[in-house]
């Protein structure tokens, strides 16, 4: 139960985040700003993903709380991408061919997801909409 706090915690946190840095952009005169608003999220979530990491792992007595909290709450909740690109990130690890792969399955799945999810809802509410 302490856990779920923590995160949830971390995760209004990162949600009002989000939503501040949309609220940003909605004032900047680019076509599609919400691709703009989440591509700077994403980024900047997976580059202070990678830095509260390497911070937390260097650390003597590793604290898993302040992971939960920053790493799953915070940045969980802020991107949608940080996770995904952590993963990969160590995946690297492992060998390039596992990371490839990972990126590929990903990428490719979660394409397949958006467009069977369009479509289905498509054909069966195009009469509502």
């Amino acid at each position: 139960m302490k856990e779920s706090i923590i995160i949830a915690s971390g995760g209004a946190i990162g949600a009002f985040l989000r939503y501040a840095t949309n609220l940003g952009f909605e004032h900047v005169h680019l076509p599609y700003t919400w691709v703009t608003a989440t591509a700077v999220e994403n980024v900047a979530g997976s580059f202070i993903i990678g830095f509260i990491f390497m911070l937390l792992q260097s650390r003597e007595g590793y604290n898993q709380q302040l992971n939960l909290f920053f790493i799953t709450g915070v940045l969980g909740s802020y991107t949608s991408y940080s996770a995904f690109s952590a993963e990969a990130f160590f995946l690297l690890g492992t060998s390039v061919y596992s990371m490839i792969g990972y990126l590929v399955f990903q990428i490719g799945t979660g394409l397949l997801a958006v467009t069977l999810g369009y479509f289905l809802a498509k054909r069966c509410f195009a009469e509502k909409f």
